[in-house]
């Protein structure tokens, strides 16, 4: 026989529930007692009792799970303290019942309009009174949780998303390949969601050339971030191929081929500027298209992106070549910019 591990861990659930504090407010000391002991026998261990007038600050002290209020006892000061008590985001989420005498409507609708979150009946028995609380703090719990949970995937994402930045040039860089081919370089990048998969990056691989490169991997999210810290490992590992467009596509589409899940691939465009001959030499694989002006012609020219994406099986690829002239640039972008 195996233990059934599932009851087990209710009973450690229903234990730490039954620690949960508790504040039972109300303005007749005995009563607050009375039901102080009946909690105590319901095996909840940890009760403190407040009038409504030092219900707050009591409440910030002893920082509840769990509010029980005697509406019968307090009459419109317990409502007061309910509705005040709603005004301080520690005890936004903080379960407030009121025990009422009967159970009209118009009672009831009063006190859920005063912030509680729960009714029940003074007459109500008490193992209906423990599986109502239960049930408020095992739901607190779960809120809890989840708070905590999206908080820290919040601050993973902000590191990660500070980490992909960290891939994309910077301004100085920017700057020292303008002043070191002469080129002007602009570029701007704000992602669909915290992360993506679009990326790009320049380099001076010689003191006359110039690289550019920019992909965008399919999906969105974490699995295009991870892909895209593969990617810019694999870039670095293939600098003997940078001065041949075609080539280094064909080496990257290899080793990614190798590296992805089915379904996941990524467009490239890689160039090489010549600024010794204004030369400008690429290869596509599936971008959109790039636009390249012709300040001659006063005209944009469509440039053609043909050619497979990365990662989803073997592919050549062919070298392009454009030529500069003054007042000439050529325009990448992501699907990014078309999908907004």
């Amino acid at each position: 026989m195996y233990p059934d591990r599932s009851n087990r861990r209710r009973e450690v659930v229903d234990v730490q529930l039954h620690a949960a504090q508790i504040l039972i407010v109300g303005d007749k000391p005995k009563q607050n007692a009375a039901l102080a002991r009946l909690l105590l026998g319901k095996s909840f261990s940890n009760i403190e009792v407040a009038t409504t007038q030092e219900a707050l600050e009591l409440a910030f002290l002893y920082k509840p799970d769990l509010i029980l209020l005697d509406v019968l006892s307090t009459g419109a000061a317990g409502q007061a303290f309910c509705l005040r008590l709603r005004e301080y985001s520690a005890f936004a989420d903080i379960p407030v019942i009121a025990k009422i005498e009967g159970e009209a409507a118009a009672v009831q609708a009063q006190a859920f309009k005063a912030g509680f979150n729960d009714v029940i009946a003074i007459s109500a028995s008490p193992a209906e009174l423990e599986t109502r609380l239960l049930l408020h703090l095992e739901r607190l719990s779960m809120v809890r949780e989840l708070r905590e949970y999206r908080e820290r995937l919040g601050k993973e994402l902000q590191e990660a998303t500070a980490m992909h930045a960290s891939l994309l040039p910077g301004e100085e860089t920017i700057a020292a390949l303008r002043e070191q081919h002469g080129m002007r370089i602009y570029s701007h990048y704000q992602s669909f969601s915290e992360l993506g998969g679009d990326f790009w990056m320049t380099s001076g691989l010689s003191e006359t050339e110039l690289s550019m490169f920019m992909s965008d991997f399919s999906g969105h999210g974490i699995p295009a971030a991870l892909n895209t810290f593969r990617l810019h490992t694999l870039l670095g590992e293939l600098k003997d191929y940078q001065s041949d467009p075609a080539r280094y596509l064909e080496m990257l589409n290899t080793r990614l081929s190798g590296l992805l899940t089915p379904g996941y691939f990524t467009t490239v465009f890689y160039g090489v500027a010549d600024v010794k001959t204004d030369r400008f030499r690429y290869a596509c694989a599936a971008t959109p298209a790039p636009l390249f002006y012709d300040a001659g012609q006063g005209t944009f020219r469509v440039i053609d992106p043909s050619g497979l994406p990365l990662g989803i099986g073997h592919a050549r690829y062919t070298n392009e070549e454009l030529t500069f002239r003054p007042g000439d640039f050529l325009v990448l972008y992501s699907d990014a910019l078309l999908e907004s």
